[in-house]
């Protein structure tokens, strides 16, 4: 072997996260530990009614996977049942502190059923199909005169 082949044999290569990263993710982690996110904005008082109804799509396992977790969410936060903080919750159910948060305002600002429901988006990815009347419209638009001083 020469002293080259040597030297590679004896080095070690270790992969780590870079420091920026590692120090960025321990100041979030820190943040949420030390309560910084503790008190949430928005208190959830769910009635016997809601609870009930929760329940029901917990134990019956037949909606979607998000609606299962956001019953699940909405009953560990209840400020009259487990009251569960954000961090805690988020552990629990494997999301962000920041869902939980989403669906304490969604539910105190829009209801039950805008909480288990997905978030709707403000402009959809998709343009809307036109309908007949609209598509009959653009038809006679194309097929007419062009107007004056205009070519087609």
């Amino acid at each position: 072997m020469t002293e080259q082949a040597v030297f590679y044999q004896q080095k070690t290569v270790s992969y780590t996260t870079p420091l920026w990263l590692s120090e960025k993710a321990n100041l979030r982690k820190i943040s949420y530990q030390s309560g910084i996110h503790k008190e949430p904005k928005y208190l959830i008082r769910l009635t016997e009614e809601e609870r009930a109804q929760l329940t029901e799509v917990v134990n019956k396992g037949q909606a979607a996977a998000y609606k299962i977790k956001h019953a699940n969410v909405l009953l560990k936060v209840d400020a009259n049942g487990p009251d569960w903080n954000d961090v805690q919750t988020a552990e629990a159910f494997s999301c962000a502190p920041r869902t939980v948060s989403s669906l304490h305002q969604r539910f105190v600002e829009q209801g039950l059923e805008a909480a288990l429901e997905r978030k709707k988006q403000a402009r959809p990815s998709r343009e809307p199909i036109p309908d007949v009347g609209q598509e009959a419209h653009l038809i006679q638009l194309a097929c007419s005169e062009s107007p004056a001083g205009r070519a087609r």
